[in-house]
């Protein structure tokens, strides 16, 4: 078993977990923390992203393990 890996967006954002219980976003020229977001169960996925009907790009990971993983 290894750490989940990041994803990295067209415009240079950075997306991990590294297996801990933290989404953050990174600037993947400068390496500054754009932000970061408590998951409430380990992100133990990879970060996934996807554009809705308004034009916004999303992030989702899935967390926890078994009856209790949220997405």
């Amino acid at each position: 078993a290894g750490a989940p890996g990041p994803i990295v967006t067209g415009g240079g954002v950075v997306f991990l977990t590294g297996g801990g219980d933290a989404l953050y976003a990174f600037d993947s020229r400068s390496g500054e923390e754009l932000w970061s977001h408590d998951l409430g169960q380990t992100g133990y996925a990879n970060p996934m992203t996807y554009r809705a009907g308004d034009g916004r790009q999303y992030v989702v990971i899935a967390t926890g393990r078994g009856a209790g993983t949220r997405l």
